[in-house]
């Protein structure tokens, strides 16, 4: 059965998330361990790719025993990261299952 990564902000993160992709920059990289910004929240992930501090990424994670593995680290170099969230809000929007009243 394929693996669904939901997108999430850091601060919308659930305790039953089970596979995630979040967009942030890598701040910190040490051993197998990366600290992923964005802006508001920060996260740690394990991980066994090497990664550039300062870059623009999207992880695919998962939940591991002590936290969160990085199964893919896709490069967003050159993406327009304030264009990205403007598209995000409006398909957020479109997809909200409205309030019965």
């Amino acid at each position: 059965m394929p693996v669904h990564y939901v997108p999430r902000k850091l601060e919308e993160i659930r305790e039953r998330d089970t596979f995630i992709s979040i967009v942030g920059r890598v701040e910190a990289v040490m051993d197998n361990l990366l600290i992923l910004s964005d802006g508001k929240s920060k996260l740690e992930i394990f991980s066994e790719e090497s990664v550039e501090e300062n870059k623009l990424v999207r992880v695919f994670c998962s939940r591991i025993e002590g936290g969160w593995k990085a199964d893919v680290i896709q490069d967003l170099s050159g993406l327009d990261l304030e264009l990205f969230k403007r598209a995000e809000e409006i398909y957020k929007k479109a997809t909200e299952k409205p309030i019965n009243t």
